[in-house]
């Protein structure tokens, strides 16, 4: 299940949205942010990248995040209830 989460770092991109929003670093609002520059092409490694990965967010994720912006928090306790 591990290798399902885009979590683990390469030296060649930057921390997904996720990384950062499960470490506290980023909050939820900031997400945009985050689809904005996936639009906007600004990060190369990541252009041929589906939006719900460059997030860091399994597709399932990504649907239930669209349904639910709130779902955030949920998809955190989830995954940290799935690690345990």
């Amino acid at each position: 299940m591990e290798g399902e989460y885009m979590s683990d770092l390469s030296a060649d991109r930057a921390p997904t949205f996720y990384d950062l929003f499960s470490r506290g670093e980023v909050g939820a609002e900031q997400i945009d942010d985050y689809v904005d520059r996936w639009h906007d092409g600004l990060d190369n490694w990541a252009r041929q990248m589906p939006l719900h990965e460059y997030l860091g967010l399994t597709w399932p994720e990504y649907q239930n995040w669209v349904r639910d912006a709130g779902a955030l928090p949920d998809i955190l306790a989830a995954r940290r209830q799935a690690a345990t």
